[in-house]
């Protein structure tokens, strides 16, 4: 939804008219998909299991990404503010991929618990959007310290800070470059 909405933002900047009800549809279908996710009973959105076609009792850092889309209305971003502060006091670090309070968090597994800072600044982004610029900035500040103590690692243990996966990640750096400059 966000690059479609960007590609619009683009089109309409250089006066491109074609293909501009395109955009406008896919970003329409976009909405009307988003909406497939919110879970009432979780208070947010959920991803889908494409398997199965159900979504998911669990929170992760993707359930935020509608703030990147600017997809959520005003009372919905305060929803996911209030669940990444209920994440906030069970990690050192923002945001795990899983909702640690979750018995399915693993810290260290492969998108089940680690940080990922690429969707971290995805997320910080539409947090600050939605004018929540002190969970954008937490965002930014646990990111240089996952860097400055780990390294450009490919993703982070949410829990001690300690860098997994593979070493000199460039989008790891490259979120890092943005955060310092």
């Amino acid at each position: 939804m966000r690059a479609d909405q960007d590609l619009l933002a683009l089109a309409q900047e250089l006066g491109i008219g074609a293909g501009v009800d395109e955009l406008q549809g896919w970003i329409e279908r976009g909405r009307v998909a988003l909406q497939s996710l919110r879970s009432e009973a979780a208070g947010g959105y959920r991803s889908r299991d494409q398997r199965v076609g159900e979504v998911l009792a669990v929170g992760t850092s993707a359930s935020v990404l509608p703030s990147f889309a600017r997809a959520a209305s005003p009372e919905r971003a305060i929803e996911l503010c209030a669940a990444l502060e209920r994440w906030a006091q069970k990690v050192r670090f923002l945001i795990p991929s899983t909702d640690p309070a979750s018995p399915l968090f693993e810290p260290r597994r492969y998108w089940r618990g680690p940080i990922w800072l690429i969707v971290d600044w995805m997320i910080a982004d539409g947090l600050a959007a939605y004018g929540r610029a002190d969970l954008a900035d937490r965002l930014r500040r646990d990111a240089l310290e996952l860097v400055r103590r780990s390294g450009f690692c490919e993703y982070f243990d949410p829990m001690t800070g300690e860098g997994l996966g593979g070493a000199n990640f460039t989008w790891t750096a490259s979120t890092t470059l943005f955060w310092l400059l």
